[in-house]
């Protein structure tokens, strides 16, 4: 099994600054909130699995992230805070 570096992905943004994270995939390139994460890595996610829109989601207890829910969808629309 390959190990992949949680540096520089979406997880770890989302994680590091305790925000959501929200991509799609048309426009991620322009987004300066990603720059920070290798954008070779959302490219591949969204090629292998057909979705168009992510989101990423600290989960915090007592003020601590201890994960990131990740949701990936193949409907054209963005996430946001409601979701």
């Amino acid at each position: 099994m390959d190990v992949v570096p949680l540096a520089g992905s979406i997880s770890w943004l989302a994680g590091s600054t305790k925000n959501l994270i929200t991509v799609e995939a048309d426009t991620f390139s322009d987004d300066s909130n990603l720059d920070s994460v290798r954008p070779e890595r959302i490219r591949s996610t969204f090629a292998s699995t057909g979705m168009t829109a992510w989101a990423a989601v600290p989960m915090q207890y007592q003020g601590e992230v201890n994960s990131v829910l990740q949701v990936l969808t193949k409907k054209k629309s963005t996430f946001d805070e409601d979701d």
